[in-house]
Parts: C-alpha cells; sequence; structure tokens
C-alpha cells in the first residue's frame, strides 16, 4: 500500500491490548521491521514495514511447521521489489496486484 494512501497501516504501530509476548523492531531487508508474536514458538507472527515508499503487512497464524525464526527468515528472504505482495498470496490465487502486473 502506498505509504500516502488513507488505508496505509501506521508505522511504527500502535500496540493493541491483545497481548504478545514479543514485540520488537527488526533491522532486516535494509530497513526496520516492526514484529510482534502471541508466542515465538509456535505463533502467531505479525510484521509491518516500509520500503520505497511502500507499506507492507504479512502475517503467519499459529503452526507446528513454522516459528518465529522461520517467519523472519521469511520477511528476510523475499527479494526486494514490489513483486513480495503477489509472491505471498496463497498458491493457486487468482488475485493479482496491479503493482506487480498493470491490468
Amino acid at each position: 500500500m502506498e505509504r500516502e494512501s488513507d488505508l496505509a497501516l501506521p508505522l511504527p504501530p500502535a500496540p493493541n491490548k491483545h497481548p504478545a509476548a514479543r514485540r520488537a523492531p527488526l533491522s532486516l531487508r535494509g530497513t526496520t521491521i516492526w514484529y510482534a508474536a502471541l508466542d515465538k514458538a509456535s505463533g502467531a507472527w505479525e510484521a509491518m514495514w516500509e520500503e520505497d515508499g511502500v507499506r507492507y503487512a504479512a502475517w503467519a497464524g499459529s503452526s507446528r511447521w513454522l516459528d518465529g525464526d522461520g517467519f523472519t527468515a521469511l520477511i528476510a528472504s523475499n527479494e526486494r521489489s514490489p513483486k513480495l505482495c503477489c509472491a505471498a498470496t496463497t498458491p493457486g490465487s487468482t488475485l493479482v496486484c496491479t503493482r506487480c502486473e498493470p491490468r
């Protein structure tokens, strides 16, 4: 989402009243990633950040196949490009981001 959009999430995010076991700014992708987890070992996790004027958010629910280190590795591993928003969609999804592939 473009930073100037009325719908863009504010950065840094304001903590919700919902408890989180961990809230921390992380230095990844050459920027600050605002990270929170209910439980670092089993989730759920969220991350928000801005790159090149575009704000991103990623969420992952609780999982026995993913942990906090895996979640942050996933965020760090995605190529630095607007295609992140499409790369993170569900396989088989018909959604196409207009930033990545103009209609």
